[in-house]
């Protein structure tokens, strides 16, 4: 079976997404209470909308966001295996 990869879910040829889509997290960046930030953070936080956070797994604990990402680098061999040459020349 032959992986297309959008940014989001994995999808298969036909269409089907190999998994159900998580919603965004909301990401703080600056001043959080409960969590050191360094010595100046921002106050007031800014807060984004991480739609790729569920990827966030420091531990590689989580098999559906490794199984993810083998397959987006199996994807990224593939479509970028004619520029070996150019790699190896740079």
């Amino acid at each position: 079976m032959k992986y297309r990869v959008l940014f989001g879910p994995v999808f298969t040829e036909d269409g089907v997404a190999v998994y159900k889509q998580v919603p965004p997290q909301k990401v703080y960046f600056g001043k959080v209470e409960g969590e050191n930030r360094g010595p100046n953070p921002m106050d007031p936080p800014i807060v984004r909308e991480d739609p790729l956070y569920w990827l966030r797994d420091d531990k590689r604990k989580n098999h559906r966001v490794v199984a993810h990402l083998n397959r987006e680098n199996a994807y990224f061999e593939c479509e970028f295996k004619p520029f070996e040459k150019l790699q190896d020349s740079t």
